[in-house]
């Protein structure tokens, strides 16, 4: 992408530089906001499997809004010496209420495909009418989300902001790993955590082994509580992971940013939440000024400034 756009590099920096500047100016953001963030999903189907409820759509809100303010049951599993380090992230995500017109919506669009696997080849197709995907909604008021049939050898995808909103911004998740506790789900992935992880990359989180695939032991994901990980972690181990001179605790692979199965992972950490509320006050500001959570006209969701 940085071949394509020469400006993307200098955006991605610019953006840097302010998410380090607002962490530094306001060390306890999460302290002073709460902060909701309106959601589109848009379900790309063509067999039934596919074609996901409302009821499993809804069950991944739920998971976000525990996932993110450690509400979730599994924070029993975090290690005792990396709880000081877990951190409550002050988002509440909510359906879409009002779409861009302002008419009345539940915040998902069911489209059907004939294309029996239309994001195999490029996820992007999910995004594209043109395909026989669907556009997004503005970007500068919602979170767009895409589900569907994508490469059966990923979970998910997402860019961090670029500082270019278009209309490609926002992850896409394939329907075997969207919701939780549905028969169609992939058995690893089924408490809903590829969501969590793919919107954590658009609040600008990286994995815990920085850019790249791995095999770097001085590659920062900007992240002061996060150990320095050697690459991905796969399954769901038990005990320290060692790598990059971590030890004795090793790996900090309960993270959402990494790659375990989704029973593996139980929390965000203090620098992460510290990141996605200076991203969420920096180059994604336009969502403190969105009304996608209103209810009936009446904001029963406000972004609260204390």
């Amino acid at each position: 992408k940085i071949a394509a756009d020469p400006s993307l590099q200098h955006r991605l920096d610019s953006i840097e530089d302010l998410t380090e500047q607002l962490m530094a100016q306001h060390p306890r953001f999460e302290m002073k906001y709460t902060i909701t963030i309106p959601v589109v999903v848009h379900v790309i189907w063509n067999s039934q499997d596919q074609n996901l409820s409302e009821a499993q759509i809804n069950s991944q809100i739920e998971v976000l809004n525990e996932d993110y303010n450690r509400r979730n049951a599994d924070t029993v599993n975090t290690p005792s010496y990396f709880k000081q380090y877990a951190s409550s992230v002050p988002f509440e995500f909510c359906l879409a209420s009002p779409d861009p017109d302002g008419n009345w919506t539940n915040g998902i669009v069911w489209k059907h495909t004939d294309s029996t696997c239309l994001g195999e080849n490029s996820s992007d197709y999910l995004k594209e009418p043109y395909f026989g995907g669907d556009t997004a909604w503005d970007p500068n008021s919602y979170l767009n989300i895409w589900v569907g049939c994508i490469d059966p050898t990923i979970l998910g995808l997402c860019s961090p902001p670029t500082g270019n909103l278009d209309y490609s911004d926002g992850p896409v998740v394939t329907y075997k790993a969207f919701g939780r506790g549905f028969e169609n789900l992939d058995p690893h992935y089924a408490l809903g955590r590829t969501a969590t992880h793919e919107i954590g990359h658009w609040l600008n989180l990286y994995h815990p082994w920085g850019l790249g695939g791995g095999g770097c032991c001085t590659c920062s994901d900007y992240c002061s509580t996060t150990p320095y990980q050697n690459g991905p972690t796969y399954g769901c181990p038990s005990g320290p992971q060692i790598s990059c001179n971590n030890g004795p605790n090793g790996d900090m692979y309960e993270v959402y940013m990494d790659y375990t199965d989704d029973s593996c992972m139980n929390m965000f950490a203090t620098c992460q939440t510290s990141r996605m509320m200076a991203t969420m006050n920096g180059v994604r500001q336009q969502f403190l000024n969105s009304n996608g959570c209103l209810m009936n006209g009446v904001n029963d969701m406000p972004n609260l400034k204390k």
